[in-house]
């Protein structure tokens, strides 16, 4: 497979461009709709979102059965654990929010660390072949140097 943006070779679909660093699809799989995206980034932004909203419901649901039946106390004890309940959402809700701010930051920082890797391979691989043609010219010249030597003797 080949990435579609920089045209590096030898890549794996769902995973990232070892060269450039971009999310390869997989072309051969059928397209369907996904909730929440196909990419890893897509998902993540997904998961953030429906985190914040799922924080503000449950902490307005639970202040506001505090808020309306806290001041008359004619609710039932049934009223108190539902507003419980709620704010313990909202915490969980929360704490989900800001494990998977981080968790976007990780993989922002192995994406580029993928990218670093592909370039520094890409460097590494062109002083290799720098090298490999300097050693095959020093070769054949040492060649001729000797054919040459070999030639005015009159051996060769």
């Amino acid at each position: 497979m080949y990435c579609h943006k920089c045209g590096a070779g030898n890549q794996t679909a769902k995973a990232y461009c070892k060269s450039c660093g971009e999310w390869l699809p997989d072309l051969n799989a059928r397209t369907r709709n996904t909730f929440g995206g196909e990419t890893p980034q897509q998902i993540v932004s997904t998961n953030l979102f429906m985190s914040a909203i799922s924080t503000l419901a449950a902490l307005f649901s639970g202040l506001a059965l505090y808020i309306t039946y806290l001041p008359g106390g004619d609710a039932k004890w049934s009223v108190y654990i539902a507003g419980a309940f709620c704010l313990c959402i909202a915490g969980w809700q929360a704490s989900s929010f800001f494990v998977t701010l981080r968790l976007r930051q990780r993989l922002k920082n192995n994406r580029a660390g993928i990218v670093r890797q592909g370039a520094f391979a890409g460097i590494a691989s062109l002083g290799r072949r720098l090298w490999l043609d300097r050693v095959s010219k020093a070769t054949s010249s040492a060649s001729a140097s000797k054919q040459m030597a070999l030639n005015s003797s009159g051996r060769g």
